[in-house]
């Protein structure tokens, strides 16, 4: 049941190698900000904490027109922490629930999505390498199943597209790592890996391939 997840949406960053003064989750894509593609293909979900910080007010108000039912989190610290600190922020105060965490500048299949959203094992979504600055996923076999093996900056068949699911009972939350990928290298479990349409963008040419790309990845 969606009720028994909580999905957290990263959206703390300031997005500096972009260069376009904006949170990402507002930039438009397709004359839509990015921010409601992802919780359009999120309609069925019912606990959504968004985790805010760069311009967080302009972040709130916008989301605030499509869903009353978000809660926020505010991570103050945003310009020297970084996602790993934003998706604990958005763990407070969860006992034992199964989390999904999505980064904020991220396009992914909304119908692909449910592979992670309705796993029953810990998992990361990995995706084909398409971004400049990618992170990209190790892999190793068990029993003809494809499990994360660490992450790595030397290109592998799969980027990490910034999507995981695990129970919120196996995270130190007091982790300092300052990206996911760090903190999940920490974490001692299998990590099933599913495979989704998704891409990210931290630099410009990134942008533009998201938007020529779009119909591709998100339908």
């Amino acid at each position: 049941m969606p009720a028994s997840r909580t999905i957290i949406i990263n959206a703390a960053g300031i997005g500096s190698r972009l260069g376009m003064n904006i949170p990402k989750a507002l930039i438009k894509i397709y004359g839509k900000p990015l921010i409601n593609w992802t919780l359009n293909a999120l309609k069925k979900e019912k606990n959504i904490r968004i985790v805010v910080g760069y311009k967080a007010i302009d972040v709130i108000k916008h989301i605030s027109k499509i869903r009353k039912d978000i809660i926020f989190v505010n991570n103050k610290n945003f310009f020297k922490t970084g996602t790993a600190s934003s998706f604990l922020l958005g763990c407070n105060n969860l006992s034992k629930t199964d989390v999904v965490s999505i980064d904020g500048d991220l396009l992914f299949n909304k119908s692909q999505i449910n592979k992670i959203l309705n796993s029953k094992n810990s998992c990361i979504g990995v995706t084909k390498p398409n971004t400049e600055n990618a992170i990209y996923v190790k892999e190793k076999i068990i029993k003809n199943m494809s499990y994360h093996n660490g992450f790595t900056k030397l290109k592998t068949n799969y980027e990490w597209s910034g999507i995981f699911k695990i129970n919120s009972k196996k995270l130190n939350i007091n982790d300092k790592s300052f990206h996911v990928y760090e903190m999940l290298n920490k974490i001692k479990i299998n990590f099933l890996i599913h495979k989704i349409k998704s891409m990210d963008f931290d630099t410009p040419n990134d942008y533009m391939e998201l938007k020529k790309n779009f119909y591709k990845i998100y339908y």
